[in-house]
């Protein structure tokens, strides 16, 4: 095997990309209306850490990571303009 047929990423860096795609896609589908509506978006961190096993600072990494979050504060502003 030459180095150029070595996959690109091993399993867990592939389960670990389609994680935080789907954190992103979840953040971005139901953050903005829960905020709109009165819900703290830690909450709404909480929430998607209970349901992929993570913590709420875990989220919030990914989050911050893929420019999505920088704040609660600041999102709040951000969605409500």
């Amino acid at each position: 095997m030459t180095q150029n047929d070595k996959p690109m990423m091993n399993e867990v860096e592939r389960i670990r990309k389609e994680t935080h795609a789907a954190i992103c896609k979840e953040w971005e589908d139901t953050a903005p209306q829960a905020v709109r509506d009165g819900v703290p978006p830690t909450r709404i961190l909480a929430a998607i850490a209970a349901r992929r096993g993570m913590t709420a600072q875990g989220v919030e990494a990914v989050l911050r990571n893929a420019g999505l979050y920088d704040g609660a504060r600041k999102y709040k502003e951000t969605v409500m303009e």
